[in-house]
């Protein structure tokens, strides 16, 4: 069965206490991941609440593909808010896409 985009996007949680999404291939002992992004919790348009901003992880690398070992991972998941993957997939292939990041609520 041929995986979509959307499968292969997750969240991972760092030892570091990072959040990053990223679209990535699993492996035995490691994940790659491409084009990852830190998921950053801020304030709401309205100061009621907390929506989600994404940044680039490693702003310095000449490369946006990285191997990762699992031990650096706490936790992850491809089970991915909607809102927040409609994020990161517009964040890093530039195209518009109809729902963005600020309905989403933590």
């Amino acid at each position: 069965m041929e995986r979509t985009v959307q499968e292969t996007v997750g969240l991972f949680k760092l030892t570091t206490g990072e959040e990053i999404v990223s679209e990535y291939i699993e492996g035995e002992e490691t994940f790659t991941l491409t084009s990852p992004r830190l998921v950053i919790p801020r304030r709401s348009a309205d100061g009621k609440g907390v929506d989600v901003g994404l940044a680039p992880w490693f702003f310095a690398a000449p490369d946006d593909s990285f191997v990762m070992s699992r031990t650096v991972f706490l936790a992850w998941t491809d089970n991915v808010e909607k809102g927040l993957r409609d994020g990161y997939l517009q964040n890093v292939s530039g195209l518009q896409i109809a729902q963005n990041l600020a309905g989403l609520k933590l």
